[in-house]
């Protein structure tokens, strides 16, 4: 810090110059009390100065800090684009009167590709399918000794992560 004496410069006998402000009036030279009032004013100056713009740097800084904060929430929640998001489907196979069909074949076919998968439910009548694609359509049906149930859609716009589709043996 600069010393007073270094600041007030002497101009006559009852002034004094201030390098920073110009001429204070009112200083008698001959006196030991410097301007305080001056010295006040700038260092406040500077002090207000300072602290604004520490204020500006560190609000710009935590808005920076809260969106990208927000960008990664958006990325992580999100799946990017070139990711497939994968579910799973699970459901029962049931005679018309309710009773689990053990050893019926599930199907689902892929509607873009035409692709089908099969499972063979087990003594409950359960069968699963994990991780199919969630973003394509899918026709489901079971086939139980030589019977083929009624066809079932699985949508791309059903956002389950887990779907539950019961199919029930049609009843004559």
């Amino acid at each position: 810090m600069t010393p007073i004496s270094k600041l007030l410069t002497p101009m006559g006998p009852s002034r004094t110059q201030c390098s920073c402000l110009g001429p204070c009036t009112g200083y008698d030279s001959s006196s030991s009390s410097p301007p305080l009032i001056v010295f006040a004013i700038l260092a406040n100056y500077e002090t207000s100065v300072w602290s604004a713009m520490h204020r500006r740097v560190a609000m710009n800084f935590r808005l920076l800090a809260v969106a990208l904060a927000a960008m990664g929430l958006l990325l992580y929640a999100a799946p990017l684009s070139g990711q497939p998001t994968l579910r799973n489907l699970t459901g029962t196979v049931q005679d018309r009167h309710h009773e689990p069909l053990n050893g019926a074949v599930v199907e689902i076919e892929n509607e873009n590709t035409k692709g089908v998968i099969s499972y063979i439910t087990d003594r409950s009548g359960r069968y699963s399918f994990k991780r199919i694609r969630g973003e394509v359509d899918y026709r489901v049906w079971f086939t139980y000794r030589g019977q083929r149930s009624r066809v079932r859609e699985l949508s791309q716009f059903d956002d389950h992560q887990n779907a539950i589709i019961n199919l029930v043996a049609k009843s004559h």
